[in-house]
């Protein structure tokens, strides 16, 4: 999994490769919610995106603190 430079994608599940920028990956809500339980944290930060190209994190059936 490339932490690092994978793009989040609506509409998708799981994993598919970044067609747009030719390098890395695109993940899923789904992905999201499977890498949080399995590395057992409930948030994970991008804090180097633009709110308006990211997957919104609220939608997400997580229970929150």
């Amino acid at each position: 999994m490339d932490l690092l430079w994978a793009d989040p994608m609506l509409n998708i599940q799981g994993y598919a490769p970044n067609t747009v920028r030719g390098v890395a990956t695109f993940f899923g809500e789904d992905a999201v919610i499977q890498c949080c339980q399995k590395l057992k944290v409930d948030l994970i930060v991008r804090a180097h995106q633009v709110r308006e190209f990211t997957v919104d994190l609220s939608k997400i059936n997580l229970e929150w603190f």
